[in-house]
């Protein structure tokens, strides 16, 4: 009785250490594409938020990205909008950013990586 409890803890051990081994190496993934979430909105945003004469970003928009950017565990290090496109006009966002994990080695120790993701997008405006 006691040898199966045994064999179960450890089976158990060994299945949480794969676990880790396999889930780790995928946060940046998730990241990015969290990453992507955000800025796409803020490009819908343009989109929604314009107008014939005036098609982008507001500072405080700028602002408000690079916040909530901040708040998701991003270190900003630049964000790029065209300045009022027109209608018919590309209008761009892109965005540099990094971000520190924590990656399990072979030796049962944690390094730290960081990993440098770059967003970007351009569309036509619509001057709706």
């Amino acid at each position: 009785m006691i040898d199966n409890i045994i064999i179960f803890i450890l089976v158990m051990i060994c299945i949480v250490a794969v676990g880790i081994v396999v889930i780790q190496p995928l946060f940046p993934l998730f990241h990015r594409m969290e990453l992507d979430r955000i800025c796409n909105n803020y490009v819908d945003r343009m989109l929604i938020n314009s107008s014939a004469e005036n098609i982008g970003l507001t500072i405080s928009d700028i602002s408000d990205l690079k916040t909530e950017l901040v708040s998701r565990g991003f270190t900003v290090s630049s964000v790029n909008v065209s300045a009022n496109a027109n209608y018919g006009n590309d209008i761009n966002l892109s965005a540099e950013v990094t971000r520190e994990y924590k990656q399990l080695q072979g030796d049962l120790t944690y390094v730290t990586k960081t990993v440098t993701m770059h967003y970007s997008n351009s569309t036509k405006g619509l001057g709706i």
